[in-house]
């Protein structure tokens, strides 16, 4: 049975003969080829061969380097895969991708897919990654997929190539974060595959909170109990990522018919539901970037608290605040 793993966006098989034309792009490509010890090859039978020797693997070990096509496509644009590295006996997660795809996330998820058949399927308990120290690229790759340097390197040739590590523990626990996060996002959580924008202070933002305010006013009137704006956005000054952050509060936010239907009818999307944080709800805004918490406002929590100590109380609960440098997904 051949083997097939599916993402979002790309199908990972097993190299066929028809694959070495559009392989031999990447594998003759100077540039791709810059931190490997092979390559670049100017001869297609070379690339077949280096594919040839990709497939063998799969026979003793049960896994190999694959083709990595896209879905929208169906155009091959680069492989990847695990591969046993027998002078220090540990798989270890490789990828590349045609130049053309670079920067678009493919490389994070393909690999990813291949880290979770390894902990998943094959029952690895550790996964290394070989990167050139001046990679910077693959370096933000494996980072991304929770890679950890190792103590030691080893020596390729008159190069040194750095160790990065995923246990399978430390995958296990990352998964349960991110599980944790699809059961409390309505609908599919987006993936992050990109860095997240830092911009300079904008004296825009409180007047696009002001805008906000208003209309969630007009649509839920006496029920507004508190609105403010929080989150870096809303500290006169700072750099931030560019989206508003804003708190309302209701009496009770588990009633969501006393709410919701009016503010989905100002173009507001309910994207989370976490009950057990204060029945907290989020929505997305209608027309510019926006994080909308929800809280149940009880007296018991409120009496005797500033101001300014309940603000940042919301703002670690709101998701957006405590998840953007550390979770691959956001609602």
């Amino acid at each position: 049975m051949m083997l097939v793993l599916e993402t979002p966006r790309l199908t990972v098989r097993p190299f066929m003969g028809s694959d070495v034309a559009a392989a031999h792009v990447w594998f003759s490509d100077p540039e791709v080829f810059r931190f490997y010890k092979y390559g670049p090859y100017t001869l297609l039978k070379q690339t077949a061969e280096r594919v040839r020797q990709y497939c063998a693997p799969f026979e003793k070990h049960g896994f190999g380097k694959c083709v990595v096509v896209e879905k929208s496509t169906g155009i091959p644009i680069g492989d990847a895969g695990l591969s046993f590295a027998d002078d220090i006996g540990e798989v270890h997660v490789g990828y590349k991708l045609a130049r053309s795809h670079w920067g678009k996330g493919y490389a994070t998820e393909a690999a990813q897919a291949w880290v979770q058949h390894g902990f998943d399927r094959l029952g690895l308990k550790r996964i290394l990654a070989f990167v050139h120290p001046q990679n910077a690229g693959s370096i933000r790759v494996i980072e991304k997929l929770q890679f950890s340097p190792c103590s030691y390197n080893r020596f390729v040739g008159t190069h040194i190539e750095l160790i990065y590590e995923l246990r399978q523990a430390d995958y296990a626990n990352h998964s349960l974060i991110e599980n944790r996060l699809r059961n409390a996002t309505i609908g599919e959580p987006n993936a992050i595959h990109a860095s997240i924008p830092i911009a300079d202070y904008d004296p825009l933002w409180p007047a696009l909170f002001d805008r906000e305010g208003d209309r969630i006013r007009k649509a839920l009137g006496t029920r507004v109990l508190l609105l403010e704006h929080v989150g870096s956005t809303s500290i006169p000054g700072l750099a931030a990522k560019p989206i508003i952050d804003l708190v309302l509060a209701v009496t009770d936010a588990a009633d969501e018919p006393a709410y919701v239907p009016a503010l989905e009818g100002q173009g507001y999307v309910l994207r989370i539901r976490e009950p057990q944080l204060y029945e907290h709800r989020m929505f997305k805004g209608p027309d510019i970037d926006i994080n909308h918490g929800i809280f149940l406002l009880r007296p018991e929590l409120n009496a005797g608290i500033s101001q300014s100590w309940s603000k940042l109380v919301l703002m670690w609960a709101l998701p957006a605040a405590r998840n953007a440098s550390s979770t691959t997904m956001i609602p």
